[in-house]
């Protein structure tokens, strides 16, 4: 009853004025609201009436909202126009079938699509990446409003036009920088132009000539390549002979279609072929034949890099073999024997850069594809294997310990199996009967190494 003696009240004074106020109104509809939603039956009565009371209380809302928005939007700046679209907003809320308040909402949405367009426009004319992000941000707000489909269709060529200058603003900076870089005679700097030209290709594809260019400079430094490459590839120097067929790749990289590029590539293909199947470790210039298998790159041959200038290698101490008499030899065929319990904090940086010492994982990958039949076990015989893969890794039998024991591997997986601290490798070993694995933590213990490349 007291909720209803408000309403009656405020029913009363809001008729009584002349003009409105908004929060007064407001509080009428929601006291409304609140007389429908008592649950005693006694006010029935009260009920009606105050349904219909609210349906007339929501038009005239409506209708002052309206009136509002008309007010806001006769005049030419846009901060009342915005206003305006608030109070249509509120009048449709009130009544949605307030067709004056949908045509005023109308107007002003064009009339303020058409006012962002030229803002976009004038924005446009603008240098600078700046002014092209907010004209776009600009052009999509005038989407936003603009109410009929031949309006948006204008806005939308605009802003594709916007988004294209944005790209040429973007672009127009790097694309310059790289015009300069490409007109130096040095091959290092015009591969930086390369890279500028190629910057500017995945931003904005169609941006001038950036494509001839490309393909001109692309042509430019295969062709340097080429000449510096033809300088010492018959050299006796296989250093120097390494590092023209280098370039030689880098020529045919840049310009495959090139017919002399392409006439001198396929000259050396074979020799070309033997210099990707291999590494040379900067350490001590060290050259290893390499393999892929699976998804991995290994060593082909057994680590040669010495931690030590005496590191053992098969052949160096008496003690093994004494009727040897080229020892150094074996080192450069068989690679360096390295004792597993003083690689243990060492593992990490034994390999070349670029490489990692083969992990356990990597040899129990190795090891699921494996079927041996092996024909020998003299201590110089190359392990006969069905396995493709096997020959392919070039395992060699560089020391006959015992019977059976055919080459064993350290990995990088190190364990520590007591309170004391006792650390061990990981050791693959290869046998006439299996290929298997175990934790070897005695000193005397000597290993090969294979490297992995990293992925």
């Amino acid at each position: 009853s007291q909720i209803y003696k408000t309403y009656k009240d405020l029913v009363r004074h809001h008729r009584a004025a002349q003009n409105i106020p908004t929060e007064f109104l407001e509080a009428a509809l929601n006291k409304e609201d609140s007389v429908l939603q008592l649950p005693i039956q006694d006010y029935s009565a009260q009920k009606t009436e105050a349904k219909l009371r609210l349906v007339k209380a929501r038009q005239e809302a409506s209708k002052f909202y309206h009136q509002q928005g008309v007010a806001a939007y006769a005049t030419e700046t846009k901060e009342q126009k915005l206003l305006a679209i608030e109070f249509f907003e509120k009048s449709l809320r009130y009544q949605a079938n307030n067709e004056e308040a949908k045509q005023s909402q109308g107007i002003v949405k064009a009339q303020l699509a058409i006012m962002y367009l030229k803002e976009a426009e004038a924005l446009l004319k603008k240098p600078g990446v700046e002014a092209a992000e907010k004209a776009i941000e600009t052009l999509s707000t005038a989407f936003a409003y603009a109410p009929q489909e031949d309006q948006k269709d204008i806005i939308l060529l605009q802003l594709d036009n916007a988004q294209r200058y944005l790209l040429e603003q973007k672009v127009t900076p790097v694309f310059a920088e790289a015009l300069q870089l490409a007109a130096s005679d040095s091959i290092l700097v015009q591969l930086q132009a390369l890279q500028k030209f190629r910057e500017v290709e995945a931003i904005a594809p169609q941006f001038k000539d950036n494509a001839t260019r490309i393909a001109a400079l692309e042509d430019q430094i295969a062709k340097k390549y080429l000449a510096q490459a033809q300088e010492n590839l018959q050299s006796p120097d296989p250093e120097l002979a390494r590092e023209s067929l280098q370039k030689l790749v880098e020529a045919y990289r840049f310009a495959p279609e090139n017919p002399e590029v392409k006439t001198v590539y396929e000259a050396n293909r074979e020799k070309i072929k033997a210099l990707q199947n291999s590494l040379v470790d900067a350490r001590d210039g060290q050259s290893y034949r390499t393999v892929k298998i699976g998804d991995r790159v290994w060593m082909a041959e057994n680590l040669r890099y010495k931690l030590e200038p005496e590191a053992p290698c098969y052949g160096t101490d008496p003690t093994w073999t004494a009727d040897l008499t080229d020892k150094e030899q074996f080192c450069e065929k068989y690679g360096v024997l390295y004792n597993s319990r003083m690689l243990f904090n060492q593992i990490e940086d034994l390999a070349p850069e670029g490489w990692h010492v083969a992990t356990e994982a990597e040899w129990q990958e190795l090891q699921r594809s494996i079927t041996l039949t092996f024909s020998s076990t003299d201590s110089t015989s190359r392990i006969s294997a069905t396995a493709s893969f096997i020959k392919k890794l070039n395992i060699q039998l560089p020391v006959y310990q015992s019977k059976g024991k055919i080459a064993q591997f350290a990995t990088a997986t190190k364990f520590s199996w007591n309170s004391a601290g006792a650390k061990a490798l990981r050791i693959f070993r290869l046998t006439e009967e299996k290929f298997e694995a175990d934790h070897d933590g005695r000193q005397a213990q000597f290993v090969f190494i294979r490297c992995v490349k990293d992925y």
